[in-house]
């Protein structure tokens, strides 16, 4: 598993420097588009660190592409009446510390949601740095084990099979994995104003390229603490 990490992050890291040289971006245009240091941005594309989801969808929009396109190295075409088939088994997995993701249905690009399965990694809350909002909104479909849901207003709550969930992206958001092997369908809209368009700026001919507004992430909140929790 951990040698099949490795080459996930360095193609994800070539395949992201491809995409920024090729649009003439340098380490340094990227953090003015992301937020993201040179530095962090150079470990990534060496394949040297694991990006969450969240940062992806920054790159992704940086780099004026959807997030199926960041992930998949498939050609991509629109055609009327387009239609997309992932197999048992199939699909190209990405892990980051707090979830491995295996793509759904990525060869098709300009998608109006992102459908994955997620494997979730973390136990405890405090894995997570904050809790992540974005644009957009969510289901979580649970497959298998039990998870918990953290969200910014509403109290944590566990889910298990055959439980779901809808929430809004701009709300502080994490799962944890509270016993067995955490499984969820995992499912994020594209905001309107990128829906079809895969793209997080907007170029206007003779003005300066305008950044749609990132939403910050949340503070992490801790869950209520619990004497003991299950370990297996």
């Amino acid at each position: 598993m951990e040698a099949a990490e490795e080459v996930a992050r360095n193609w994800l890291g070539q395949h992201i420097r491809v995409l920024r040289t090729s649009k003439g971006l340098t380490l340094r245009d990227m953090l003015g588009r992301t937020g993201l240091s040179p530095s962090t941005l150079s470990k990534i594309e060496n394949g040297r660190l694991s990006v969450t989801f969240d940062k992806l969808v920054l790159l992704a929009r940086a780099l004026e592409v959807d997030v199926s396109q960041l992930l998949s190295s498939a050609d991509h075409h629109a055609p009327n009446g387009r239609r997309s088939i992932t197999r048992n088994g199939e699909g190209e997995i990405y892990s980051s510390p707090q979830y491995t993701y295996r793509m759904l249905c990525a060869d098709l690009a300009k998608k109006k949601i992102i459908p994955l399965l997620a494997r979730v990694e973390q136990r405890e809350l405090d894995a997570f740095d904050h809790l992540v909002r974005h644009e957009g909104e969510e289901f979580i479909y649970v497959l298998e084990g039990e998870v918990e849901l953290h969200t910014e207003f509403y109290e944590t709550i566990t889910l298990r099979p055959g439980d779901c969930a809808y929430f809004d992206s701009r709300m502080g958001h994490a799962l944890t994995c509270r016993q067995g092997n955490g499984h969820v369908l995992w499912i994020s809209t594209i905001p309107e104003h990128e829906a079809g368009a895969g793209l997080g700026f907007v170029h206007r001919p003779g003005r300066q390229t305008i950044r749609h507004k990132t939403l910050q992430p949340a503070p992490a909140k801790r869950a209520r603490s619990r004497k003991s929790r299950p370990t297996y």
